[in-house]
């Protein structure tokens, strides 16, 4: 009886296709075989022991689909090697056992791969004391070249078994990921990469030296408190839809491989921390922390604070002018650290227009927040100068009666920008030198 995976295509419409995969059971027919068959088993096994006898019948009924099933390709110890062929009564035949099946036919004594040869009278033949290496494919092989009753001579060769003692070479297990963190709770995909045991499995006929893979997901390494561990066959990747994670917490893939004789081994991907929120953006002023100002003249002095983001932490922040909170059109964003900074190329700045400073800050998983200040205004101008005049008329005086008050009157005096808040006003003996 053969196991195998069978794929299936349906076409619904045009260029849309979906498909489907499920075990296949072949079942042989114990009447149709090959009488020539040589099967390759343990001598040791237990049926092989209670049962050698039938082996020289030509007949052996129901026994023909364990004899089937008890065909070695692989085996995880040393054992010693057997062959049967059904029907041969007693021929006298010659067993070899060979590291290839170049030249079987070439007596044992002449043929460098040959590792042992045995004489028997009927189909059935067992290798004492042999030492069998590891990671080899050997063969059995039968030749007979008398001719009797009319019964052809029998030249063949078993299709080889390997003793596989060691288990798979360790992989790479990757969580997808941004930036080293996951981001969408919605779905983990992982996947994994170079499993793989010796190639004889190949020579064997098989299509890989793995078997299948399991996965697991957990908060620890090898744990499966997200996903307990899964059998996906030969898929080399796996999809977790809508995980329960918790943000700050990192998470592990563990994968294990295991091999046509039930080695395994695992390996585990690097920790990846779930991060799903984007920074705490805090509060940003124009000015120092403890003297904010919403007039510019020669610089800009920006301070913030609360800026913080307890998963992955900051690892980027910037900062630009904007004609509004919302974009950045005035001066390009320009890195930042610490808590403050200062602009100093102020050309692209119109006195007497207000700006906002608009911060960026992102986190170690690519996430961003912005935030903007409250407006501020450009002046980097003095104010117009205008004309004062001595006294409360509407001319000037040169003169007055009295020494215990005096007064003035100014006029012209502007400030486009902003106007002014303060005037200032002194008397003196001689005119201010402004």
């Amino acid at each position: 009886m053969w196991r195998c995976r069978l794929v299936s295509k349906f076409f619904v419409l045009k260029d849309s296709w979906w498909s489907r995969c499920g075990p296949l059971i072949v079942t042989e027919d114990p009447n149709v075989f090959d009488k020539h068959q040589l099967y390759e088993v343990d001598t040791d096994s237990g049926d092989m022991r209670h049962n050698k006898e039938l082996f020289y019948a030509s007949n052996i009924g129901d026994k023909l689909s364990w004899l089937h099933g008890s065909e070695l390709d692989f085996t995880g110890k040393s054992f010693r090697p057997c062959g049967v062929i059904l029907g041969m009564g007693d021929r006298a035949i010659t067993w070899y056992l060979l590291r290839n099946t170049y030249n079987f036919t070439q007596p044992g004594e002449e043929n460098p791969d040959c590792v042992a040869t045995v004489e028997t009278i009927g189909g059935l033949s067992a290798f004492q004391g042999i030492h069998l290496d590891v990671e080899i494919v050997y063969y059995i092989c039968a030749v007979t070249t008398i001719v009797e009753d009319g019964i052809p001579s029998v030249q063949t060769c078993g299709n080889g078994f390997v003793v596989d003692i060691t288990p798979p070479a360790v992989g790479d297990v990757i969580f997808t990921s941004d930036n080293g963190f996951i981001t969408q709770a919605s779905s983990l995909i992982i996947h994994w990469d170079g499993f793989q045991d010796f190639d004889c499995y190949r020579t064997l006929g098989y299509p890989s030296s793995i078997t299948r893979f399991t996965y697991s997901v957990g908060s620890n390494p090898y744990a499966q408190d997200v996903v307990p561990e899964t059998d996906v066959g030969f898929y080399h990747s796996a999809r977790v839809q809508n995980p329960t994670l918790t943000p700050g917490v990192t998470y592990y893939a563990t994968v294990t491989a295991f091999d046509h004789v039930f080695h395994h081994t695992t390996a585990v991907s690097n920790g990846v921390m779930f991060d799903n929120t984007p920074p705490v953006t805090g509060s940003i002023s124009v000015g120092t922390y403890l003297k904010p100002s919403d007039i510019v003249s020669e610089e800009i002095t920006i301070h913030w604070t609360g800026v913080r983001d307890n998963e992955s932490g900051i690892s980027k922040t910037r900062l630009g002018v904007g004609s509004s909170k919302d974009q950045v059109d005035v001066i390009d964003y320009q890195n930042g650290s610490g808590e403050f900074t200062s602009l100093s190329d102020l050309e692209t700045l119109h006195d007497g227009h207000r700006y906002y400073v608009i911060l960026l800050v992102t986190n170690g998983a690519g996430l961003s927040s912005v935030t903007a200040s409250d407006e501020f205004v450009v002046d980097r101008s003095a104010p117009v100068e205008g004309i004062v005049r001595d006294g409360l008329l509407e001319v000037d005086v040169d003169f007055q009666p009295n020494t215990t008050h005096t007064g003035c009157l100014w006029s012209g005096f502007s400030d486009p920008p902003l106007g002014y808040k303060v005037l200032l006003g002194g008397t003196g003996d001689r005119p201010s030198p402004g």
